[in-house]
């Protein structure tokens, strides 16, 4: 699980970041479906290095971000 970051911070919330590869190759815990990301945001997985979200101890999800992978090329 190289992806996998569990941090407590000081204020009682797990921030959480997975790979796209360990959410498909490992079958890994991601709070939204990956094929949100091409079927309803247009954006090809291959452009995605990963998916960071953060939750309190009850488990209500906090934030949700999605961070790419930039172009090489300066278009």
């Amino acid at each position: 699980m190289n992806g996998y970051t569990d941090k407590h911070n000081k204020e009682n919330k797990v921030t959480t970041t997975k790979t796209v590869d360990d959410i498909i190759d490992n079958d890994e815990y991601c709070p939204i479906p990956l094929e949100v990301i091409p079927n309803y945001m247009g954006v090809n997985l291959r452009n995605v290095n990963s998916v960071t979200w953060e939750k309190q101890e009850d488990g209500q999800l906090i934030s949700l971000k999605i961070n790419f992978i930039p172009r090489k090329d300066n278009v």
